[in-house]
């Protein structure tokens, strides 16, 4: 509950713009008046991803601590808690949510309306309503998107090259994910043409993610392929010793993994889109509509090799995979 003195920061701030009846959203401010935003996510960020965002703030002049206030909102990984979260936000005076993945904005789209998203890396926001369309979103959400099937044939590519002779692959994932279907099919194919045999191992709960690694221990498929969804980003530490354990070649959607002892990754960079949701919150704070500012696709991606991991699985990076690495970690 707003204090009588809050609301009355909140009446002068928006008397001195002239625009006491405007929506949220158009209501412009100057920059150096105070702001506050919400910062969503089922999975805690890691602290580079963390730092990357508030790079891309303080490069429009935003500074947590001095003219900005952040409130942050974790869900442990449970998707389920999402609603929960939003509803404790909405209570609060804030400016702008920055919903950090899919789930993250839909909870906030369903659950504050009026108040400007900027989402980051949001797939398929415009199959699952978030918006009308790329170039004109038509509603209060902006941000970057990452809706690319053709990733994960890229991603059986990989492995299989630097795993010669891989017979078997076992996919970490939820097939609720929003654009699933779009990212098993594609994997799919190019497994099938490898004679690679893809199997899901569908996991959609923190919960259910030990009972799923032992099953795969007594199974030894040849790799694995591991999304970051929630309930699997949330639990990396786990998934990460779990296959140094089983000596099991893996390859992962984010670089997060492979930084804290993973063998390979490919996706976007994702702290380049962390980055640039800076740019999303200040055009939003200085009056722009969410409605009118396009979502951006990625234009970079990185594939990255632990050599550290491969060395203790006793494997040897093809040199023709190593020159294509985006970065080599030794």
């Amino acid at each position: 509950m707003r204090t009588s003195q809050e609301n009355g920061r909140t009446f002068l701030r928006r008397l001195a713009l002239g625009s006491l009846a405007a929506p949220l959203a158009v209501e412009a401010r100057p920059v150096t008046a105070a702001a506050r935003i919400a910062v969503l996510s089922s999975v805690t960020p890691t602290s580079g991803l963390l730092s990357a965002l508030r790079a891309g703030l303080r490069e429009h002049r935003w500074t947590e601590g001095q003219n900005l206030r952040v409130e942050y909102r974790f869900a442990d990984g449970r998707d389920e808690r999402l609603g929960a979260l939003v509803a404790d936000i909405a209570r609060l005076d804030i400016d702008v949510v920055v919903a950090l993945h899919t789930a993250a904005a839909v909870a906030a789209k369903h659950g504050m309306r009026g108040i400007p998203i900027v989402a980051v890396s949001v797939v398929d926001p415009v199959t699952t309503g978030l918006i009308a369309s790329l170039g004109r979103p038509g509603s209060n959400l902006t941000g970057t998107t990452f809706h690319m099937p053709e990733v994960a044939g890229k991603i059986v590519e990989f492995i299989a090259e630097a795993a010669p002779g891989l017979s078997s692959l076992a996919v970490l994932g939820d097939s609720t994910f929003p654009g699933w279907r779009g990212y098993w099919d594609e994997a799919e194919r190019v497994s099938r043409a490898k004679g690679i045999a893809l199997r899901l191992v569908d996991i959609r709960r923190p919960a259910e993610l030990t009972a799923a690694l032992r099953a795969l221990g007594v199974e030894r498929p040849s790799a694995l392929y591991v999304v970051g969804t929630s309930a699997v980003a949330q639990n990396r530490e786990q998934v990460i010793e779990f296959a140094a354990r089983h000596r099991l070649p893996a390859i992962y959607s984010s670089k997060t993994f492979v930084v804290r002892g993973g063998l390979m990754s490919y996706g976007a960079d994702v702290a380049a889109l962390y980055r640039r949701a800076g740019y999303f919150v200040d055009r939003i704070l200085k009056g722009a509509k969410p409605s009118d500012l396009p979502v951006e696709q990625p234009t970079k991606f990185e594939l990255v090799v632990n050599l550290k991991t491969a060395k203790a699985l006793g494997l040897t990076v093809p040199q023709s995979l190593l020159s294509r690495a985006d970065q080599v970690i030794e």
